[in-house]
């Protein structure tokens, strides 16, 4: 298995330990390729899991060694029910513990370093959209 869907997975056993819900209800947590929301499949609320940005890889100068560094983003995906607050608060609480899900709770051999980017809490260009996508992106940086 390779170590970028180690960490997805980790991440997701993590967040399926914190027991998010809404209302009651349990939020499931998925990996996909991308951080879309099938209407008629899929809970109306729910975190995704998927590939970020991309890769980068860096030859070191001695050894024949090399860094990679894996992104992946970590998705809150919600009815926004027309308003730009409406749960925000479980939001930015499940963000919080996601993040710290990120940098203590995840593992890998030759892990270098770990950061969490966030992007802003609600995405303006999805204003008008049915739905908030509230994202943070995880980096690691491993050592081969």
């Amino acid at each position: 298995m390779s170590d970028f869907l180690s960490l997805m997975q980790q991440i997701q056993t993590q967040i399926n330990a914190a027991n998010f819900n809404y209302g009651g209800i349990p939020v499931p947590t998925q990996i996909r390729k991308l951080p879309l929301r099938e209407e008629t499949i899929d809970a109306a609320r729910m975190i995704v899991i998927c590939p970020g940005s991309g890769e980068t890889m860096s030859q070191l100068a001695f050894g024949g060694h090399y860094v990679v560094e894996h992104r992946m983003e970590v998705i809150i995906i919600s009815p926004n029910m027309g308003t730009d607050f409406t749960g925000l608060d479980n939001y930015l609480d499940w963000r919080q513990t996601i993040t710290n899900i990120c940098n203590t709770q995840v593992t890998v051999p030759n892990l270098l370093r770990r950061q969490v980017v966030y992007d802003p809490p609600i995405d303006r260009t999805q204003v008008a959209a049915n739905y908030d996508y509230l994202a943070l992106e995880a980096r690691y940086l491993l050592y081969y």
